[in-house]
């Protein structure tokens, strides 16, 4: 979605107590990636306007289907308004609500592209970009802007489901991606939270023949054989998320998980790596 790495899955839409003022943030955290999942926008109970900022680090495939890892820096800005509309490096910009358990958003966001080389950018030693000398001869996959459209239940801190469509504006032939996500949080504390993440991830035929296929000319470029999947579930994701209050206005996020490609995408060529796993940690400020 944007230059900022997150953990690579999705979380349901939340509306967290005001008493927890770091809560709320760990869906915005996971909605960065590529591809790229909406976030709850609003606390249902906010009164007032909030700017949070965060700073930490993330370990994950160099793209989806390496068995390379890569390390690099997470950065963040997020503006929110008690009227649910919301500015952010994370989120994008767009707007939400919630009524009792339920809430929905929309925003405009973005799909970060994909390289076939390593890039001269460099952090503790890593490669900053989505791709790798292995994808040399695949070509560019251009990034494009889009639009997210996101629901979600959360009846209780045991149980919530969101579903997310996330719509190309630009480079629409990149394909479409559809994400249905479940979180429990098994442990709620005045200043830890402990949640688990369950996540499944489909996309049209476009999206999988864009990360996963191999065009004729790709084939001949690349040495990879020529390949076509078919839309579908490509991926799965589950984590643990550890949110820890220190006061009222710092807060620590951190997060463990994993993915295992999955139908069509598992058996794509260029895929070394069905499952990979993923780290994050970022220290936050509210103001």
């Amino acid at each position: 979605m944007t230059g900022f790495h997150c953990v690579a899955r999705t979380s349901p839409t939340y509306a967290a107590p005001r008493r927890r003022p770091h809560v709320w943030l760990l869906p915005a955290l996971l909605a960065l990636s590529a591809p790229a999942w909406a976030a709850d926008p609003s606390d249902g109970e906010e009164d007032e306007n909030v700017l949070l900022m965060g700073a930490g680090v993330a370990v994950s495939s160099k793209y989806s289907g390496s068995d390379e890892n890569r390390v690099t820096p997470a950065l963040g800005i997020d503006y929110s308004m008690a009227n649910g509309f919301f500015a952010s490096t994370l989120r994008g910009v767009g707007w939400g609500s919630s009524v009792g358990g339920f809430n929905y958003s929309a925003a405009l966001s973005y799909r970060a592209e994909r390289v076939d080389r390593d890039d001269d950018e460099k952090f503790l030693g890593g490669s900053t970009s989505n791709g790798g000398d292995e994808l040399r001869g695949m070509g560019r996959v251009e990034g494009s802007a889009l639009a997210l459209v996101s629901a979600g239940w959360t009846p209780n801190r045991w149980f919530g489901v969101s579903v997310t469509l996330e719509e190309p504006l630009s480079r629409r032939e990149n394909g479409r991606a559809y994400h249905v996500g479940f979180t429990s949080t098994v442990y709620a504390g005045e200043r830890n939270d402990i949640t688990l993440g369950l996540t499944g991830h489909g996309g049209d035929r476009d999206y999988l023949q864009t990360y996963y296929g191999v065009t004729a000319a790709q084939s001949r470029a690349s040495g990879f054989r020529a390949y076509a999947p078919k839309a579908g579930l490509y991926a799965i994701s589950t984590g643990v998320d550890w949110t820890y209050r220190i006061n009222d206005h710092w807060g620590l996020y951190t997060s463990v998980g994993a993915e295992r490609l999955s139908g069509d995408a598992a058996e794509s060529p260029i895929v070394r790596r069905k499952t990979a796993p993923s780290a994050f940690v970022m220290a936050t400020y509210r103001f």
